[in-house]
């Protein structure tokens, strides 16, 4: 089991994309995410390396899956792709991928 998962910013690629799509896209739903998927896994440990830090707990999705339906967010994947978007509105996202776009976010607030 590979259970994937991202995030956005308030300065990332979410506010342009959406002036973009008002601008250049047909009327639809659309995913805006980065380029490159990443297990929850390697997106806590993205999270960690960025503060220096090393993640402090992993739970398998499979042992998760003990506690019964209220678990879905730990197992199911939310794997999307942004290629519809990025075709429709020639939009790219800020950061390739979520360990780039939370280094360069924690290099900023220093």
């Amino acid at each position: 089991m590979s259970n994937r998962c991202g995030s956005s910013s308030p300065e990332g690629p979410a506010p342009s994309a959406a002036t973009r799509c008002r601008r250049s896209s047909p009327p639809g739903t659309y995913n805006v995410v980065d380029n490159e998927p990443v297990t929850k896994r390697d997106y806590a440990r993205a999270c960690a390396a960025a503060v220096g830090k090393t993640p402090w707990l992993y739970v398998p999705g499979r042992a998760a899956l003990l506690l019964g339906d209220r678990t879905t967010s730990l197992t199911r994947s939310l794997r999307v792709s942004n290629n519809r978007f990025r075709a429709q509105a020639g939009w790219q996202p800020a950061y390739d991928s979520v360990r780039s776009g939370y280094a360069a976010f924690t290099r900023s607030a220093r």
